[in-house]
């Protein structure tokens, strides 16, 4: 995506009606090789882009077959294929054409998230200081034990209207679609969560600083963030724009209104740290510390110990059910039990 993952040959950019006039050419194509009755879609651009790098095209992927890229890149006379996961980026007559194959019930998320340049990065910032996860795949809640450490992600909806109006937004203004880049901006700007701090490089984390330089719609949104005539301006018209929202230090400030909003997720939540919690006081009856002072094994023989006593069982839920009723005594029995047929390490 993007216009230059293609690198062996020199594609070219189309004007807006030569791209428009592609676009069921392309798509024509692609379901003589997939089937007429799958979901597929060319990504929107704000309707007045006068010319475009590559054409994004969405695809559900259930039941494809395995040698579907092949036989699109014979379909498309394709001089270059350059495959990173889901997406399969080709050539079709010197113009770079970007296949992004997704879940089928996740396609029309990722439709909306795609579309509009990069509105679903943009919006997906107000849900990261929410503690959520914006992205192709859904709305998505990460349950951390610290800051480094991701314990799951908890998916919360894969309806985008639910998800846009939890983050604020207006889902029928978004169905509506965008003539401008300036239009897209003034959506983004339109939430009550909206601050524009949130978004300068320098208060963002590495990775997207890295990531979001190198986008051109990105850096123009900065631009306008700094007109007097972009972001101020929108301002000065919009009685109920405030953009100086104070997101909370504490994330957890949102798991009540998540819960009420969106009943299947508290008991995925619920779920989860309820795992969670048995992980640990499994981690802390069983673990290689106090397998080691019991036995006096090390390295690989304290590991072959250990996971052939956990594979003894037949699920992770079976383990972690009987080292639970067992208790650390009943453990420490199993264990010396287990290391003596093992014999010396």
């Amino acid at each position: 995506m993007g216009g230059n993952a293609l690198k062996s040959i020199q594609t070219h950019r189309l004007d807006a009606g030569e791209y428009h006039a592609l676009v069921p050419k392309v798509l024509e194509i692609i379901r003589s090789v997939v089937g007429d009755q799958r979901l597929l879609c060319a990504i929107e651009a704000y309707r007045q882009k006068l010319d475009f790098g590559d054409m994004d095209v969405l695809m559900a992927s259930g039941g494809l077959r395995a040698d579907y890229k092949d036989l699109l890149e014979k379909a498309f006379k394709s001089r270059e294929v350059y495959r990173n996961g889901n997406v399969t980026s080709f050539d079709f007559d010197g113009f770079q054409i970007d296949l992004i194959a997704i879940p089928d019930d996740k396609f029309e998320y990722a439709k909306a998230y795609f579309s509009w340049n990069d509105l679903g990065n943009l919006v997906g910032r107000i849900a990261h200081k929410m503690g959520l996860k914006h992205g192709f795949e859904g709305l998505y809640f990460p349950l951390r034990a610290s800051s480094t450490h991701l314990i799951a992600e908890i998916a919360i909806t894969l309806d985008v209207n639910k998800a846009l109006t939890f983050m604020g937004y207006d889902p029928v203004r978004f169905a509506q679609g965008f003539d401008t880049l300036e239009d897209i901006f003034r959506f983004t700007a339109s939430s009550p969560y909206f601050n524009p701090a949130i978004y300068l490089l320098e208060n963002v984390n590495a990775t997207s600083r890295i990531r979001d330089i190198k986008r051109k719609t990105y850096t123009t949104f900065l631009k306008w963030l700094a007109d007097p005539q972009g972001f101020q301006a929108f301002k000065n018209e919009r009685a109920d724009i405030n953009g100086s929202y104070v997101f909370p230090q504490d994330k957890s400030v949102w798991t009540a209104p998540l819960r009420a909003q969106f009943p299947g997720f508290g008991a995925s939540l619920d779920q989860a740290l309820l795992r969670h919690s048995r992980s640990e006081a499994v981690r802390a009856i069983f673990n290689g510390e106090r397998v080691a002072e019991l036995t006096g094994l090390s390295g690989k023989s304290l590991g072959n110990l250990m996971g052939d006593m956990r594979n003894s069982h037949s699920s992770a839920d079976a383990w972690v059910q009987w080292v639970l009723s067992a208790g650390q005594a009943g453990v420490d029995a199993a264990v010396l039990q287990a290391a003596s047929r093992q014999g010396p390490g």
